[in-house]
């Protein structure tokens, strides 16, 4: 896989942590639709891939 950006990181770190949740036992896990905006020509394929892989 290819050597994210330092903003891509900071974006698929971000999304990773905000889907992770509560702590497991603190509160039941809803999946819920989630969109993540990103500005033209910032490598979103790339950066969706990453998060996705997590």
């Amino acid at each position: 896989m290819t050597k994210l950006r330092p903003h891509q990181r900071e974006a698929v770190d971000a999304v990773t942590a905000a889907l992770q949740g509560p702590a497991a036992g603190t509160a039941p896990r809803v999946r819920a639709p989630t969109q993540v905006v990103t500005a033209t020509g910032s490598g979103n394929l790339r950066s969706s891939r990453r998060a996705h892989a997590n």
